[in-house]
């Protein structure tokens, strides 16, 4: 709970958040790709930042999403992806859990570039969302939309629209920058890491967990350095090879 209001006040810093209605599947949606857009937007018009970016799209033959803490834009051009974690102790994370951290961001590359290199595909979203391209927003929603500087009425336009301002925003380099902050109280930064996107790495993993989530292999336990993530999962009292 605390994390997430820490992050939310970083996300404040940069822009207000706006209560949206949303009434129909396609509504909740296209509020999703309407941040894009608002992210997207930002950038274009030269804000040295966004925050809370939703990214989606195809990771092998999997549908993947997430949310980028931050992109930074250097008056170069250059576009950094940052990553916000806090810490419930005032120490670093293991190097298993940094490991973790180092996929995350190599996925939310992947991701972005192929969004604003590709655009939305609005096939592939129309069918992991069931979802109608061309049905109206609700008055609400359109509302919202129109207040964002889009004349969208549906998914479809929204799509090509957003479309359209991604391919104007650069690609993600390939250095990271990952900060770590104690919440205290008092709030205290532990430490910041460098990461570099690995593509040898970055595939060779996606293609591991693939064979899992596509059923063509068996899970896995947790290796004892990796215990932390126990803690998360529904049936680790039940488990035998829990660590």
């Amino acid at each position: 709970m605390a994390g997430r209001e820490h992050h939310l006040e970083a996300e404040l810093e940069v822009h207000d958040i706006v209560d949206v209605e949303v009434a129909t599947r396609e509504d909740v949606l296209g509020l999703k790709i309407l941040n894009l857009r608002t992210s997207a937007y930002q950038l274009c018009e030269g804000a040295a930042c966004a925050r809370e970016i939703p990214v989606f799209g195809m990771l092998g033959s999997l549908w993947v999403t997430g949310i980028i803490d931050e992109l930074k834009l250097s008056k170069d051009g250059k576009l950094t992806l940052s990553e916000l974690k806090t810490r419930a102790r005032p120490s670093l994370p293991s190097e298993a859990q940094k490991r973790c951290t180092h996929l995350q961001l190599m996925m939310y590359k992947h991701l972005w570039d192929r969004l604003v290199t590709g655009g939305i595909d609005a096939t592939r979203v129309a069918e992991f969302h069931r979802v109608d391209l061309d049905a109206k927003f609700s008055d609400s929603f359109q509302r919202a939309v129109r207040e964002s500087r889009s004349r969208s009425c549906t998914l479809r336009e929204l799509i090509a629209d957003t479309s359209d301002l991604l391919a104007f925003c650069p690609n993600a380099d390939s250095n990271f920058l990952v900060t770590y902050r104690h919440l205290g109280p008092p709030v205290v930064e532990l430490g910041q890491v460098q990461l570099k996107f690995d593509q040898k790495l970055f595939l060779s993993v996606v293609s591991e967990k693939e064979k899992y989530w596509l059923g063509q292999r068996a899970a896995e336990p947790v290796r004892s350095s990796e215990s932390w993530k126990c803690k998360f999962c529904p049936f680790s009292q039940i488990c035998p090879s829990s660590p």
